[in-house]
């Protein structure tokens, strides 16, 4: 479980296989073909044109952060994506093809892995005025921290469906309109490592009452303090481990019971550009 998934480096190409071919018998090194499919969904995906935030790409998938990618409903599922879209491919591109066939082109009988999300051509001006109702992360949050709004956002860093590296964007886009002093005021972003999408074969099955936390906060004016969450696993013996607030990752002391969250601290690293 890599509390820090931003900090690892790991090369998939020293899980390659001899020869680069596939070991389909063994499932105990990576080909050629597998090495270049986790270095393009860990890799940023950029385009040129506008969506209605303004953003320009997406930053990937924590691809080597203990989530399990080949789960049939999530991460890359366990057939190649194809037309008519198999349906244990995987739900990113199951959606994919739905929003391409029924949201985009509106045609049920079209194609999705022909549209290009780099170069959609004539999709482009249909893909950005669909973003600007389906895609609403607006970073300016003033009118919400006025009206005494408060904002826990937690995200697993094993998450195979939605990428944490999104969410952390957001959050820091929120920092740059606002300030890091009016943000810290109302909003807290937590990293949860192991945790996946749904609580389900995660490495880390996150539990934490936020409701209690978010009601104390916003009705009490406290704000959450050393927040715990625990290991909801059967078997894993109840691990806890402190809900850090981002950019700050739970760091093992060196010493005590690493099942337990006291043997943690919340470490600062300054997040990257």
């Amino acid at each position: 479980m890599i509390s820090h998934e931003a900090g690892c480096r790991f090369q998939p190409r020293t899980l390659r296989c001899p020869g680069g071919k596939d070991a389909r018998d063994t499932g105990s090194c990576l080909s050629d073909r597998q090495i270049r499919a986790v270095e393009a969904l860990s890799s940023p995906l950029r385009w040129k044109y506008r969506l209605a935030s303004g953003e320009r790409g997406y930053p990937g998938f924590p691809f080597l952060s203990g989530a399990d990618m080949s789960t049939p409903l999530l991460g890359m599922g366990t057939r190649a994506p194809g037309h008519p879209m198999p349906k244990d491919s995987g739900y990113g591109v199951q959606f994919w093809d739905q929003w391409v066939r029924y949201f985009v082109t509106r045609d049920p009988a079209h194609d999705a892995l022909a549209v290009d999300p780099r170069r959609p051509g004539p999709w482009q001006q249909r893909i950005s005025r669909l973003s600007a109702l389906q895609d609403v992360n607006d970073p300016d949050l003033r009118r919400f921290a006025e009206a005494g709004g408060k904002l826990l956002l937690l995200h697993g860093t094993a998450d195979e469906l939605v990428s944490h590296r999104s969410t952390v964007e957001y959050f820091r886009r929120v920092h740059a309109r606002m300030g890091a002093r009016a943000t810290g005021a109302f909003a807290r972003l937590y990293l949860i490592p192991g945790a996946n999408h749904v609580n389900v074969d995660a490495s880390f099955a996150a539990s934490y009452d936020s409701l209690s936390a978010l009601e104390s906060w916003t009705e009490a004016g406290k704000a959450p303090v050393r927040p715990v969450v625990t290991d909801s696993i059967p078997g894993h013996d109840a691990r806890t481990r402190p809900l850090c607030a981002y950019p700050s990752w739970p760091k093992y002391r060196g010493h005590g019971d690493p099942a337990s969250a006291h043997s943690f601290t919340c470490h600062s690293t300054p997040p990257q550009t």
